[in-house]
């Protein structure tokens, strides 16, 4: 039985799939620092600009060496200074299989947990007895701390596992849901969309008064706020278990 042969294309190594970014894989902490340095090092050495017919850099793009894959051109892209995406594709070839493998397991995980040591070191420890305000575990929040050891002391919810209750909470403080609205704003769609080419909110009528309805709207609002975490606060936590939780006082 004869076989057609392969062409070039089906004979080309497929990359190797890789979501992290560079700074993920820095910031995880997983990498040794002497592996790490070696692979700064490599991706700085495979990057380079292109060059024009004449001979003169292109500074707009970048070339990447994504042996035994191929060079690739890659735009520079205003959101992502230094290059970040070509060094991403760099990583994901000159990192080990098992590498790869262990750091889309772990990255992420290791990450967030180096991260909220730094902050928490950082940070204000405030006894939880102490503290009368919003908390939060980064996820999820609660009027009070008291709120917080309910939910824990409950036995039908999932933060009653053994290691569910954290040593310590985030304070999370209050911001304005509605900071101002201008007419112009709100309007600009409509205009936009069902205008004429050059109109504008000049070109409409009573929107004085539609700014100042706005603005009355806002200030009726002032007390309507969200929560968000505060880093710089640290509530710390009783660490005892689940069915001797105290309740503040």
């Amino acid at each position: 039985m004869s076989t057609t042969p392969s062409s070039p294309a089906d004979l080309t190594p497929k990359r190797p799939s890789f979501y992290l970014s560079v700074a993920q894989v820095r910031e995880s902490g997983l990498l040794t620092p002497e592996r790490w340095a070696e692979l700064e090092a490599e991706m700085e050495r495979r990057l380079s600009l292109p060059r024009d017919s004449e001979g003169r850099s292109i500074t707009s793009h970048i070339l990447a060496d994504l042996s035994p894959y191929g060079r690739y051109l890659y735009p520079h892209m205003d959101h992502e200074p230094n290059w970040g995406y070509p060094k991403k594709e760099i990583l994901s070839v000159i990192l080990t299989d098992q590498e790869r493998a262990f750091l889309e397991k772990h990255a992420l995980g290791a990450q967030s947990a180096r991260r909220d040591a730094q902050r928490l070191e950082k940070a204000d420890k405030i006894l939880w007895s102490l503290w009368d305000g919003w908390v939060t575990d980064d996820d999820r929040y609660w009027e009070s701390v008291g709120e917080y050891l309910d939910e824990v002391s409950e036995g039908d919810d999932p933060l009653t596992d053994d290691n569910a209750q954290v040593a310590y909470l985030w304070a999370a403080r209050p911001q304005v849901v509605i900071h101002d609205l201008d007419a112009s704003d709100v309007v600009e769609h409509l205009v936009c969309d069902r205008g004429w080419e050059d109109m504008g909110i000049d070109d409409l009528n009573g929107v004085k008064e539609l700014q100042s309805a706005l603005d009355a709207f806002v200030k009726a609002n002032e007390t309507v706020v969200s929560y968000t975490p505060d880093y710089t606060k640290a509530i710390i936590l009783p660490r005892l278990p689940t069915n001797t939780l105290p309740t503040p006082s």
